[in-house]
């Protein structure tokens, strides 16, 4: 089953949804490996339940590792 699947499941069965599972789920979303209806109900079911930290840790994990890196040769940026 694919991350995204498997996470909706977790979240639609009242079960815990940890940081790696969530890092998978989001990652498959980035990698385009999900359907539009599929990230809908992953979102509303996920909004539902409520986030916790560690879900929020484990999406951002998977955005940052997915992020261009841009190299600055500035030390002091400003960021908007």
């Amino acid at each position: 089953m694919d991350p995204v699947r498997s996470a909706l499941l977790c979240l639609v069965e009242q079960q815990p949804l940890d940081a790696a599972a969530m890092e998978r789920a989001v990652g498959g979303i980035m990698e385009g490996a999900a359907e539009p209806l599929e990230i809908a109900a992953f979102l509303t079911a996920l909004r539902c339940r409520g986030e916790t930290v560690p879900q929020l840790v484990g999406a951002a994990r998977a955005m940052r590792e997915r992020s261009i890196k841009i190299p600055v040769p500035h030390t002091r940026v400003l960021d908007t």
